[in-house]
């Protein structure tokens, strides 16, 4: 065993002894000994890591920048023990996260989901899930989308009431439509999609401020 092979195993056991689990350290750090090791490098250096990490050639900005990282992690243990070994800077590479853009479902399509909810079995399944996909949070003053306001005190409300063990959602057995206390402070209220549908179609209300009734809750 090499003396950079002891630095890797030992570098391992002791972070995972503090709880990280370093699976993909532990792939990738004995990958960079024999890289080093193949040059005749004792120890690790800034210029070999950075070329280490760029490998394979064809790989994304973000791989690359994953694997200087585990090197970086390492190299701050090494430059504690070898004083000749050298930390490669952070942020060579110019890496960015990209966040998938998320899929917003049409009209058109839920109705085909509770459709299709509709011929699960047995029946009470089928119905289980229809409430559930069907359900919509609206404004409870003109049933309109809910403000970004709206959602952010409806939220805050929410966690609190699990906090209290979820003791405040008996509010709901005492209040017109069984609001809880989340849609009661934020000015929500929670409808049955094909209720809400049948009412926008029956009063014609061909823009949220309209609001001659509620639909059924």
């Amino acid at each position: 065993m090499s003396a950079l092979t002891g630095h890797v195993s030992d570098y391992l056991a002791i972070r995972r002894a503090l709880g990280y689990k370093l699976e993909r350290a532990g792939q990738l750090l004995p990958q960079l000994v024999g890289y080093l090791e193949a040059r005749g490098a004792p120890t690790i250096t800034a210029e070999l890591a950075i070329a280490w990490a760029r490998l394979p050639e064809h790989a994304t900005p973000n791989h690359w920048a994953q694997r200087l990282a585990v090197a970086r992690g390492f190299a701050c243990y090494l430059k504690t023990i070898d004083p000749a070994a050298e930390v490669p800077p952070a942020g060579v590479f110019p890496a960015r996260r990209h966040r998938p853009a998320p899929y917003l479902w049409s009209e058109e399509e839920v109705c085909r989901l509770l459709q299709q909810a509709g011929t699960l079995r047995p029946r009470l399944r089928a119905a289980t899930h229809q409430a559930l996909f069907g359900l919509l949070v609206r404004r409870d003053d003109d049933l309109g989308p809910p403000t970004l306001p709206q959602a952010v005190i409806s939220t805050l409300v929410f966690y609190l009431t699990l906090a209290t063990t979820g003791l405040l959602l008996l509010v709901a057995l005492f209040t017109r439509r069984h609001r809880t206390l989340h849609d009661l402070v934020s000015g929500l209220v929670v409808v049955r999609r094909h209720a809400w549908h049948d009412w926008a179609l029956t009063t014609g209300a061909a823009s949220w401020n309209m609001h001659p009734g509620h639909p059924d809750t």
